[in-house]
């Protein structure tokens, strides 16, 4: 087995104990339900703000049809005044159809204002439900933030002790934190863990696919060769 490689598992083994850590408190029931009220708020907060520029929307449409009708009161009275005792048919033919085109006017202004009247109502109801399911999820997060943090503080002493054996098992080791097989290990093990797994004739040790024949030739000759399915490390024994 290369050499490097058979100090790097005796760190890994040390190193797997912090990882079951940080695993078991993101399985935790108390973060998960944290976790996942954090989540709705956010959804939640999304969704309010979205709905908040649509209800400015609606207001917009409906003050610029209280502004058409209130135009279109303006034209029905200055037709009005219009109107003289001495008119013609051809004046009272235009006059009729003026005030039946103002009244189709006023009716597609109406319609309009209900519409948005509607709309409001449905998207102030949405608004009105997001807080609400804001406050909750703000209640349980108030309730298991300091569940969590207490997890947290709790690991963080056991960890720390790993962490002083990590650093004995380096130093006993001789290993090489600048080397090379450090820092591959060090970028793989934010993936996966363990990064170092047993090349078992052509299969990887961690996903089990089985590899093509270059990376088994290329194992053989350094001693290790990353599978190119889950990026593992895979060694010779």
């Amino acid at each position: 087995m290369n050499k490097d490689i058979e100090k790097m598992l005796k760190y890994q083994e040390v190193d797997m104990r912090i990882y079951i850590l940080d695993k078991k408190l993101k399985n935790a029931d108390e973060t998960k339900t944290w976790m996942e009220a954090t989540s709705r708020r956010k959804s939640f907060k999304d969704d309010y703000v979205n709905v908040d520029r649509d209800i400015d929307s609606e207001m917009v449409s409906i003050n610029k049809a209280n502004e058409d009708f209130a135009g279109l009161l303006v034209e029905v009275n200055d037709l009005e005044n219009s109107i003289t005792d001495k008119v013609n048919i051809e004046q009272i033919d235009y006059f009729l159809k003026k005030v039946d085109d103002l009244l189709k006017k006023v009716k597609d202004v109406e319609n309009v204002t209900a519409d948005s009247k509607k709309e409001l109502e449905k998207l102030n109801d949405v608004a009105d439900n997001d807080l609400k399911q804001i406050v909750k999820c703000n209640q349980i997060i108030s309730k298991f933030k300091p569940l969590v943090e207490k997890l947290k503080s709790d690991m963080m002493v056991e960890a720390k002790k790993i962490k002083a054996e990590l650093d004995a098992v380096v130093k006993k080791e001789g290993i090489d934190v600048n080397g090379n097989i450090f820092n591959v290990y060090k970028t793989a093990s934010k993936r996966k863990m363990p990064v170092f797994v047993e090349l078992n004739d052509k299969n990887c040790g961690g996903c089990g696919v089985e590899v093509p024949n270059n990376v088994v030739i290329n194992a053989n000759a350094n001693g290790y060769a990353e599978c190119p399915n889950c990026g593992r490390i895979m060694y010779i024994k």
